[in-house]
C-alpha cells in the first residue's frame, strides 16, 4: 500500500509532462507563425530604419564633400568667370563624384572638364540659387559616364547666395549605398521614388529582376491572400511610415519591408523571401520546443528525486518508530553522544531511568549531573577535553 502510494504521484507526473510536451507542440504548431511572423517583421522593420538612416548618412557625406569643395572656390571669390573657369577646368574632382561644375549668380556654369554652359533656365540652378540644396529624384544619362544623379547646392558668403556647385555621382554608387548589412544572401535592398519607380538596387538583386523598373510592378498579388490592394500601398507610402508588406511574385512568396529615408520623398525597401523567414520560424521554434523538452525533463527528475527522498524518509521515520516501540517495551535505551555538538541523545524507554529523564542533554547538563553523582576523588575525570 505504502508502495503504491508513493508510485501514484510518480505516474501522475509523468503524465503531466507528456501531457505539456503534447500541448506545446500542438500550441507552437499552431501559433509559431504568427509568433514568429510578428517578431520578424518587428526585427525587419527595425532594421530597414537602421539601414535607411545609414544610407542618408553617407549621402550627407556626399553633400559635405560637394559643399568644401564650394567653399574652396568661395575663398578665391567668383566675380571674374574666366578665373573661375581656370581654376575648375582640370582640377580633381572629389571622391564619388564623375563630374564637378560651378555656376555664377547669373547661370553661367564650366564643369571640371572645361565645358561651358548656361544652366540659369534650369529648376535645379533655380531652387540652388534660392538657398536649397538640391538632389536629383531621378537618373539622367551620361554618353560618358552613364546613369547618374546630380547634386546641386548654394556657394555662400555669410547669407548671400554667390552661385551654385554641382555634382555628378554615378547611379551605381547607390547600389553600395543601400546594400542591406545581415541580409547579403537573402534579400534585395531598393531606393524608390515616392511614385514607386526603383532608383537604385543592391547589387545582390536576384529577388527583383533588372526588367521591373516600379515596386509596384513587382507583385502580381499583394497580401497573404491577395487581399491588399496596390493603392492601400501607395496611400502608406505618402503617409511616409513604415510599413511591411506580403506579397507574391508569381507563385514565390516575398516580404517587403519600407521606411522613408528623409531626402525627396524617398524610400528605402528590403525584399526578402517568405521562405527565408519560414526557415528561420521553423527552426526557432524547434529550438524553443527542445528548450521546453528539457525545462520538462529537468521538472519530471526534480519531482521523481523530491518524491524517492520523501519515500526513503517516510520509510526512516517508520524504522525509527518500529525502533522506539521495541526499546520502549524491552526497556532498552540506546545512546548516542555527538563530540561536536556536545549533545546525548537517548532513544527508547527513559522514563525508566527517571521519571524526570529527557530524551536530549546538552554537554553542561551532562558535566552537572556527573558533578553530583561523581566522588569528590574522582572529579578530575570530568576536566578531560
Amino acid at each position: 500500500m505504502d508502495t503504491l502510494r508513493f508510485q501514484v504521484p510518480t505516474v501522475i507526473a509523468v503524465a503531466f509532462t507528456i501531457a505539456v510536451l503534447i500541448g506545446s507542440f500542438v500550441w507552437f504548431s499552431s501559433n509559431t507563425d504568427a509568433m514568429m511572423d510578428s517578431g520578424a517583421q518587428f526585427y525587419l522593420e527595425s532594421n530597414a530604419r537602421s539601414q535607411a538612416a545609414a544610407f542618408n548618412a553617407k549621402l550627407s557625406n556626399l553633400i559635405e564633400v560637394l559643399e568644401q569643395a564650394g567653399k574652396n572656390l568661395e575663398t578665391f571669390g567668383m566675380d571674374d568667370f574666366e578665373d573661375m573657369a581656370a581654376r575648375i577646368t582640370g582640377s580633381g574632382v572629389p571622391r564619388n563624384f564623375t563630374r564637378v561644375a560651378v555656376a555664377t549668380f547669373d547661370g553661367r556654369m564650366v564643369d571640371n572638364a572645361g565645358v561651358v554652359e548656361d544652366v540659369s533656365h534650369l529648376s535645379y540652378f533655380q531652387r540652388a540659387r534660392s538657398g536649397e540644396t538640391v538632389i536629383s529624384d531621378v537618373a539622367a544619362v551620361d554618353r560618358v559616364n552613364g546613369d547618374y544623379l546630380y547634386i546641386a547646392l548654394p556657394i555662400k558668403r555669410g547669407l548671400k547666395v554667390l552661385g551654385v556647385m554641382y555634382g555628378q555621382f554615378p547611379l551605381a554608387l547607390l547600389g553600395d549605398l543601400i546594400h542591406a548589412v545581415g541580409f547579403q544572401e537573402t534579400s534585395t535592398s531598393l531606393l524608390l521614388s515616392s511614385d514607386g519607380t526603383i532608383i537604385a538596387r543592391s547589387s545582390v538583386n536576384g529577388l527583383v529582376t533588372n526588367r521591373i523598373a516600379n515596386f509596384f510592378d513587382m507583385g502580381t498579388s499583394w497580401g497573404l491572400k491577395g487581399e491588399i490592394e496596390v493603392n492601400d500601398i501607395k496611400i502608406d507610402v505618402i503617409s511616409g511610415r513604415t510599413f511591411t508588406v506580403p506579397y507574391m511574385c508569381d507563385s514565390r512568396g516575398r516580404l517587403a519591408i519600407l521606411t522613408p529615408v528623409g531626402k525627396n520623398n524617398w524610400y528605402y525597401a528590403i525584399v526578402i523571401s517568405q521562405e527565408t523567414i519560414k526557415k528561420q520560424s521553423t527552426k526557432i521554434s524547434m529550438y524553443m520546443l527542445a528548450i521546453i523538452i528539457a525545462i520538462s525533463f529537468a521538472f519530471v527528475t526534480l519531482f521523481v528525486t523530491i518524491l524517492h527522498l520523501l519515500r526513503r524518509t517516510a520509510l526512516i521515520e517508520e524504522t525509527n518508530e518500529r525502533f522506539r516501540m521495541v526499546t520502549t517495551q524491552t526497556q532498552a535505551i540506546v545512546f548516542d553522544y555527538d563530540f561536536q555538538k556536545q549533545m546525548l541523545v537517548l532513544n527508547g524507554n527513559v522514563k525508566f531511568i527517571d521519571k524526570n529523564a529527557r530524551e536530549t542533554y546538552s554537554g553542561d547538563e551532562i558535566t552537572e549531573l556527573l558533578s553530583r553523582l561523581l566522588h569528590e576523588n574522582d572529579l578530575s575525570v570530568l576536566e578531560v577535553q
